[in-house]
């Protein structure tokens, strides 16, 4: 992971070259590549397409990719990461432990794990430090990258657009610091919220979906303010 110097944004849901050579020009650290049941779903070989092109692009300091799975079976995932080529997976269901563990094991790529809060509008109910400890660190001893919070949609894992309370933030965020394992914030972000929770909370990267696109697909002119409004908080 790079050093901690501003936000650092991912763009999840890129389908297109078209797309993905738009963000070459911006400062994107991450593109995600979506595997998991979603109409941002794509195949392998439209994957592969998109990784060739990261690296072979003349850009300077391209985006790392992230290919988005929910539950994957190892067959699955190493196929996936074999013909793909990711620099990250993202593993967004109830992956445990030792499943991570194993991933970092055999196939040489980072991992993103991903956690949902419910869309709570009250921060009842906040999780203590030693329940959070419990819970990611047996994750981060297994080799873990970044953690991921979005909201919990049970319908959706995802892109689904919806916010949760972000008062529950702080003791993840203090979490993640104390244990130096970056944290990302997901969940109806766009460029009309992404300063406040960046100039309130601080964290380390921002997510973003369906708040950068225009019937469904990715907007290039919401990815620009979008980038534009983090980059402003530093």
């Amino acid at each position: 992971m790079p050093d901690m110097l501003s936000t650092r944004i991912k763009i999840c849901g890129l389908q297109s070259v078209e797309a993905l050579n738009y963000l070459m020009r911006l400062p994107v650290s991450y593109v995600g590549l979506v595997f998991a049941a979603s109409k941002r779903r794509i195949r392998i070989d439209q994957a592969a397409e998109l990784t060739a092109y990261l690296r072979r692009t003349p850009f300077p300091d391209p985006p790392k990719s992230v290919g988005v799975f929910v539950n994957p079976i190892r067959e699955e995932l190493t196929d996936a990461v074999h013909k793909a080529g990711f620099d990250f997976v993202q593993l967004h269901g109830d992956e445990s432990p030792e499943f991570c563990c194993w991933v970092k094991e055999n196939l040489n790529v980072g991992i993103f794990k991903a956690f949902c809060i419910t869309p709570d509008i009250k921060k009842d109910h906040t999780e203590s430090n030693s329940v959070v400890d419990n819970k990611w660190g047996p994750y981060s001893e297994a080799g873990v990258d970044a953690f991921l919070l979005d909201t919990l949609d049970p319908d959706q894992q995802g892109g689904t657009g919806k916010t949760f309370c972000w008062g529950k933030l702080p003791v993840y965020l203090e979490w993640s610091r104390r244990h130096h394992v970056p944290l990302f914030v997901a969940g109806g972000l766009n460029d009309n919220n992404v300063s406040e929770l960046i100039s309130d909370y601080h964290p380390y990267g921002v997510d973003v979906s369906s708040g950068v696109e225009t019937d469904g697909w990715k907007d290039p002119d919401k990815i620009k303010r979008f980038v534009e409004r983090v980059a402003a908080c530093g």
